[in-house]
């Protein structure tokens, strides 16, 4: 399809900095293609290949108003989480407790242009032992909180106008085998090789980071899960992209490995290693375990990834249809994850049962139990 391919090229073009492809722009519907780009959180980058067309081929003045704008507020936002930052990483700092920034902030350095990715939240890792006392510390700066602020990964509050979560967990899985694993891993990592933390500035301030063998593994293991719950967009495979390009020459081959292994992800990592290399750009070279073999699968993600938008946000019907009442609104959601699944039952069929039968499973205790 010609959209989808200039929309591929544009992302690209933003990603790596090469030249767009001329021949993907006469007649192009833009409207459709900004459109996708929004609906992947991509814009930011996209307008960067938008930038690199011959005048004749880029939309029309008022797209161009429209994007420009979009990349004014997204300055914003970096500016405002930034800010954000400043404040709540010393405030934790004075009360010896040592944030690890995940994701988001900490992955936009990686990109070309910093401000111009999309970012969301702030997360900040601060183990089981501080993660009390640093939600007090947050509550007594002025956060502020609405009704379910907690679950058994993090604490969430809107500190001026931003999502701040403190983690107990980096991450979990319902699968209690593989969750031991996973917090096994985590512990290593980010407790026991604390001290190893790299070190960044960020907006003026100084922020650790987890590990880079670390943060290979848990930047692929966060979308994968939402892949496999509600789908993803090409925001998340492009932090991804743009953390193993910057880090290829540290990143430890043997250890993430030996880290995939261990944590049962080496079939989801050559599978979506295909759409980083052959849809994102990601030099061959420069991904750890490519195999050709796994294309055919990975074009069947991209179709969904097309699909579904950022984190599966464009995939199903808008919260605003789901039925009023708690046992109607489980039952919705329900026949809509059942449809997803059906979906990603062919790219793995093993995989995607395991993690259907213990997201039933959890589901079916969670409405069990509610009163």
């Amino acid at each position: 399809m010609k959209g989808q391919d200039a929309f591929l090229d544009l992302l690209r073009a933003g990603l790596w900095g090469t030249t767009p492809n001329p021949s993907l722009y006469e007649g192009i519907a833009w409207n459709l293609l900004v459109s996708q780009a929004r609906k992947q959180t991509v814009l930011g980058v996209v307008s960067d290949g938008i930038g690199a067309l011959p005048d004749a081929l880029r939309p029309s003045a008022s797209l161009l108003w429209h994007i420009q704008h979009h990349l004014v507020q997204l300055r914003r936002s970096h500016t405002r989480l930034n800010h954000v930052l400043q404040e709540i990483v010393p405030r934790l700092e004075a009360a010896h407790i040592q944030p690890i920034l995940l994701k988001g902030q900490g992955i936009a350095p990686c990109y070309r242009y910093p401000e111009q990715r999309q970012c969301g939240d702030i997360d900040l890792y601060v183990g089981q032992t501080d993660y009390a006392q640093a939600c007090h510390i947050l509550q007594q700066a002025g956060a502020e909180t609405e009704d379910a602020h907690e679950s058994c990964q993090h604490y969430h509050a809107t500190y001026q106008g931003v999502v701040v979560e403190l983690h107990r967990l980096a991450a979990y899985s319902l699968e209690p085998g593989l969750d031991r694993h996973i917090q096994a891993w985590t512990h290593r990592y980010l407790v026991e090789q604390k001290a190893a933390c790299p070190v960044r500035e960020i907006g003026g301030t100084a922020v650790h980071l987890p590990p880079i063998s670390f943060d290979a593994v848990y930047l692929f293991y966060h979308f994968l899960k939402h892949f496999l719950a509600k789908g993803i967009g090409f925001r998340q495979v492009s932090d991804w992209a743009r953390y193993l390009h910057v880090h290829t020459a540290e990143l430890d081959k043997e250890q993430l490995a030996q880290d995939l292994r261990y944590l049962r992800l080496e079939h989801w990592w050559k599978l979506f290693g295909c759409v980083a290399v052959d849809y994102v750009g990601l030099p061959q070279e420069e991904f750890p375990f490519y195999e050709a073999r796994y294309r055919k699968k990975a074009a069947r993600i991209v179709d969904l990834m097309l699909r579904c938008g950022n984190f599966g946000q464009h995939y199903f019907s808008p919260a605003s249809v789901r039925p009023q009442g708690y046992y109607a609104g489980k039952w919705y959601s329900f026949q809509h994850r059942m449809v997803w699944y059906m979906q990603t039952f062919p790219i793995a069929p093993r995989e995607v049962s395991r993690f259907m039968y213990y997201s039933i499973r959890h589901g079916l205790k969670v409405a069990l139990l509610h009163e």
